[in-house]
């Protein structure tokens, strides 16, 4: 089964995209605001096309505007200007609640501290955006898909399990089939090796390329040097701007998604 469920789409998710087409654009996007009354200019001018299918590692110096871009493509900040479209629609004119349903639904995120809710157990975890969305509409179905997507990385014995009873690399697997829970258009990614060993880092980034294999669209934010030469493009960026974009491996033309395969990789 494909990272996109058997379940028919609704109103409001991410449309099916082409493979050829660019699921992310952004056109001379700019981040300015004011610290200590001097002006910042986090994110300068950066112009970048994502198409369906593609692995970016976007990399540079700490302070390049790396996570600053990252979080406006992921609609969790808004441009000074420019504009940001995802699967056809402006993320960057929508407004608070339009950006936080599209969040949920159109943008799956992986952060470096993992941000599990610790009360409630693996399964529930990614279990929660599907609950917030309202898709699958029953009970039955959405269980299904989180098992689904458990199997998927490795945890369907470990479903049960609450995130202090969970390694780091297990907990950031739950993180990835939660980001995965409503079948986005695009995965965005700050960090996601920053809190594992050298290890579990490795194997995160297997998981992150048969994920990118299975067909999901992946943006990256990393300092891993391991993780950049996994990914098929890598976008250097320096002073807020785009200096370099280098495609280090050429796409694989996989059209299905992330758990098209029962087995996911031991953590």
């Amino acid at each position: 089964m494909s990272v996109r469920s058997s379940h028919d789409s609704v109103a409001g998710q991410a449309p099916a995209i082409p493979v050829a087409a660019p699921v992310l654009r952004a056109q001379d996007v700019r981040r300015e605001y004011t610290v200590g009354g001097e002006p910042v200019r986090a994110v300068r001018g950066v112009s970048l096309d994502v198409r369906a299918g593609e692995w970016v590692a976007i990399v540079g110096p700490s302070g390049c505007g790396k996570s600053t871009l990252l979080n406006l493509l992921g609609a969790i900040d808004r441009p000074t200007s420019g504009s940001i479209t995802i699967a056809g629609r402006d993320v960057a004119r929508m407004d608070d609640a339009e950006a936080t349903r599209y969040r949920l639904t159109g943008i799956g995120f992986v952060f470096q501290r993992f941000y599990l809710m610790p009360t409630l157990p693996a399964a529930e975890n990614v279990e929660l955006p599907m609950v917030e969305a309202k898709h699958p509409r029953t009970r039955v179905e959405r269980v299904a898909r989180v098992l689904e997507l458990l199997r998927y990385v490795g945890l369907e014995a470990r479903g049960d399990h609450r995130p202090f009873q969970l390694s780091g690399g297990e907990q950031q697997r739950v993180a990835i089939a939660r980001a995965l829970a409503n079948e986005p258009a695009l995965l965005l990614a700050d960090e996601p090796t920053g809190e594992l060993d050298a290890r579990t880092g490795t194997e995160m980034i297997a998981l992150f390329d048969r994920l990118n294999r299975d067909g999901t669209t992946i943006v990256v934010v990393t300092h891993d040097e391991e993780m950049a030469r996994a990914a098929r493009r890598v976008v250097h960026m320096r002073d807020g701007a785009i200096v370099d974009d280098v495609v280090v491996r050429p796409m694989t033309g996989a059209t299905g998604g992330a758990a098209s395969d029962a087995s996911g990789p031991a953590s």
